[in-house]
């Protein structure tokens, strides 16, 4: 999986608050920024086992999971 995430909360409120309205209003965009804790428990829900979780150049989500 990859996304774009962060570990700075106030980073992500910033961009879920501010950035991705906007982008959503011009029709680029996606929905949330996800956490780190989001994504782990998202994973878990579907049954996969997270095997590796960078953050990548400050907010690149590299994430490899396997099915359980």
């Amino acid at each position: 999986m990859q996304d774009v995430t962060s570990d700075n909360k106030v980073l992500v409120w910033l961009m879920n608050t501010l950035e991705m309205p906007l982008a959503n209003i011009c029709g680029h965009g996606d929905v949330r920024v996800p956490t780190r804790d989001v994504v782990m428990k998202c994973c878990r829900k579907a049954g996969l086992k997270v095997e590796k979780f960078e953050i990548r150049k400050g907010m690149r989500l590299h994430c490899v999971v396997r099915k359980q």
